[in-house]
């Protein structure tokens, strides 16, 4: 600034450098060091240091007002336009200076605080009490800067300042000493990896983050600086220490970033970011790469470091199809795995324990980064953490667990973990070594989980009557005591705090059609059940149909739009129709088999009410059709007093069985059918062989 004094220069480079239109729609931090105060001297050529630019400005002769001119600057700003940052900037720079220097201090305390600030300013001991009477101005400046940039909405970036519960005056300088502009790209690039959702710190809260994040820099720390990576694994940052030190700073400031977060990275480029998960499919013989869907893009490509190239289309269920032919290899699910393109970057996070939770879309175990007791988990763990996981989950589930090994070499699979309701979150804590790994994550106020969706067009919370969503409770692992009160339309019910392990069914409270209102810890959730709403007719739907006013005509005809019909869908000429087999339709229940221990039970349709309503009861058929997938053999019928057996192809050779070494509910299902006989003899032959097969697992 020419012709102005050294503070105005500083004022305007720090305002071109922190607040510049560059950070827009990015969360800043006011960080300022030894080494960014000197960068920033050599980049412009700066000559005076920025405690003297500022010690210019302060009133020495006013002992207990310090800064009474910069507050005059400040008031002349505050009644003008204000299209500039407020004239505070190098007086809170130096205040954040001050902070960065108590990095190193065992103990964070005001008497230490301005210690470092006297230091600063190179005033000693006398110059320390000043600061101390004056600093009440320095937390009003941060104030205004804070609602300088929400007045702006994001455009000079997001503010992250916030105050401290117990430092009602150092905590702002504090919330901004903590993270560095390097230690914010790596962090956008971890809340990728770990599948932290923008903009969403209920989900994600502070202390959530930071149990996160300690996991991810457990063996390697990603590139953050010394002083965060030193703080985040200091011992005052566990779950439920007080708020009195570093810790709570640490979780609020994290806190903001996720607030603010738009799911890019912090680069150049602004790129997308997701995480990879894994889809563990086929009873668990079968693990696969997958992307993350990101809002915006409905196809792209990304690539390997080793220049394999994979085009990602299709969105479905939060999920890119895509990653099929990348094999999954044992240094990957340790180490990590990035695939990055011009539009996304995709990263798996290296670990040693995996968790998977079943996906509410494809009925497969998709990968999740935390642990939820309310969920059945299949892990998959390293060979090495094997044997304490296994001790853990004996203890836990009282009972050795399930597992499995081939999948991955190096891995072991244990299968179907669901922890009781009554585990309570101390049990879980004290699992050492691996208990960082199974404690379940921090959740505040209350979410809908999983439940039958319907009229998404007009939101996302309308759901089928019968089909309510699970009730997601707030859960904090400082506290496993007190209650949790939750409010339904006027109505209350108090849960014990450890209920927020596990989902409240809504469906147990028997929900009339309507709007509905559920609070809890303070946040308010609604949602709409209905018994059914007329869906819109997809643009592609066929126009081909038979009119139904009131019986349907034997004859289709074309149709004009908006004609009470029974319409088909235009299938286009590629279409693979499942296959499908006629079974009986008495048989109380259906169970398919295949040679490698594939097992599913499925349940045979009904007469459908149009039919069972216009027919009589001798011509709707003794027969019904079911879809039978890919890879089984077999289809057990249970009867009233008996079992039967069918082939389900009679024309394709029948594989020799060779089921796992853990399939006991496959070779259970078998036994219980070893009295169905086949009359044709290279049939029963081959059911034979499953039988012989199913004793040998068992024994």
């Amino acid at each position: 600034m020419a012709g102005g004094t050294a503070y105005d220069t500083w004022q305007e480079l720090l305002e071109a450098d922190f607040f510049g239109p560059q950070h827009a729609g990015h969360a800043v931090v006011f960080y300022v060091d030894d080494a960014a105060e000197g960068a920033l001297m050599h980049r412009h050529g700066l000559l005076c240091e920025l405690a003297d630019a500022v010690g210019g400005e302060l009133d020495w002769g006013r002992p207990s007002d310090l800064f009474c001119r910069i507050k005059m600057r400040c008031q002349r700003w505050e009644a003008g336009k204000q299209w500039q940052a407020p004239p505070s900037l190098p007086v809170l720079a130096a205040s954040v200076l001050a902070a960065s220097k108590m990095a190193a201090d065992p103990d964070v305390s005001s008497a230490n605080y301005y210690t470092r600030l006297a230091e600063v300013f190179r005033v000693g001991s006398p110059g320390r009490k000043q600061f101390v009477d004056s600093f009440p101005a320095v937390a009003a400046m941060w104030e205004q800067l804070h609602a300088w940039l929400e007045q702006f909405g994001g455009s000079r970036g997001q503010s992250t300042i916030s105050s401290h519960p117990h430092w009602s005056r150092i905590g702002y300088p504090l919330s901004q000493a903590l993270l560095r502009e390097s230690d914010r790209r790596v962090l956008t690039r971890f809340f990728a990896a770990s599948g932290v959702k923008p903009g969403s710190p209920d989900e994600f809260p502070g202390q959530e983050v930071i149990r996160l994040l300690r996991l991810w820099t457990a063996r390697s720390d990603h590139g953050l600086s010394a002083p965060f990576h030193r703080e985040l694994h200091h011992p005052r940052a566990g779950i439920g220490e007080d708020e009195s030190g570093k810790a709570s700073v640490l979780e609020v400031l994290l806190e903001r970033l996720v607030e603010h977060w738009d799911g890019t990275l912090y680069e150049p480029k602004h790129r997308k970011a997701a995480p990879l998960k894994l889809i563990l499919a086929d009873r668990g013989r079968k693990l696969e790469w997958a992307a993350t869907a990101v809002e915006g893009l409905s196809e792209t490509v990304v690539s390997s470091t080793r220049g394999e190239s994979f085009r990602l289309f299709d969105p479905y269920g939060g999920l890119f199809a895509g990653l099929e032919s990348l094999m999954v290899g044992p240094y990957q699910l340790s180490h990590g795995l990035d695939l990055e393109g011009e539009e996304l970057v995709l990263h798996w996070q290296g670990r040693e324990v995996v968790f998977f939770t079943e996906d509410e879309y494809s009925g497969d175990y998709v990968s999740t980064s935390v642990f939820n007791p309310g969920e059945p988990h299949w892990i998959l763990v390293a060979d090495g953490m094997a044997p304490s996981v296994r001790e853990t989950l004996t203890g836990l589930l009282g009972r050795k667990p399930r597992e499995a090994r081939g999948l991955v070499p190096g891995w072991t699979l244990f299968k179907n973990i669901d922890l009781a309701d009554d585990v309570p979150i101390g049990s879980i804590l004290q699992r050492k070594p691996v208990s960082a790994h199974f404690v379940p994550a921090v959740r505040r106020g209350t979410r809908f989980a999983h439940g039958l969706k319907i009229a998404t067009r007009y939101g996302q919370h309308h759901y089928l009557a019968g089909g309510e969503p699970d009730l997601l409770l707030p859960r904090n692992l400082s506290s496993s005591e007190g209650r949790i009160v939750l409010c339904l339309d006027g109505r209350t019910q108090a849960f014990a705090a450890s209920a927020g392990l596990k989902p409240y069914p809504l469906r147990e409270w028997k929900l009339e059609p309507g709007l509905h209102r559920i609070g809890a810890d303070g946040h308010e959730l609604s949602l709409t059940v209905s018994p059914g709403i007329r869906e819109h007719q997809h643009p592609e739907a066929g126009r081909y149909g038979h009119r139904c006013e009131p019986v349907a005509v034997p004859e289709a005809e074309t149709l004009a739009l908006g004609t009470p019909a029974v319409r088909g869908a235009s299938a286009p000429a590629s279409l693979q129709l499942p296959r499908t087999v006629l079974l009986p339709r008495h048989a109380l229940e259906v169970t398919l088999l295949g040679p490698a221990g594939q097992i599913r039970t499925v349940e045979l349709p009904a007469v459908p009410e149009w039919a069972a309503g216009r027919l009589p009861e001798g011509v709707v058929g003794y027969l019904c059709e079911i879809n039978v997938p890919d890879g089984y053999v077999w289809a057990l019928l249970r009867k009233q007093r008996s079992f039967s057996v069918r082939l389900l192809d009679v024309d394709a050779p029948i594989p020799a069985p060779l089921p796992g070494e853990y399939d006991y509910e496959w070779a259970e299902s078998i036994l219980s059918g070893a009295e169905a006989t086949p009359e044709d003899a290279r049939i029963a032959e081959a059911w034979q062989a499953y039988i012989e097969a199913a004793k040998d697992l068992l024994a």
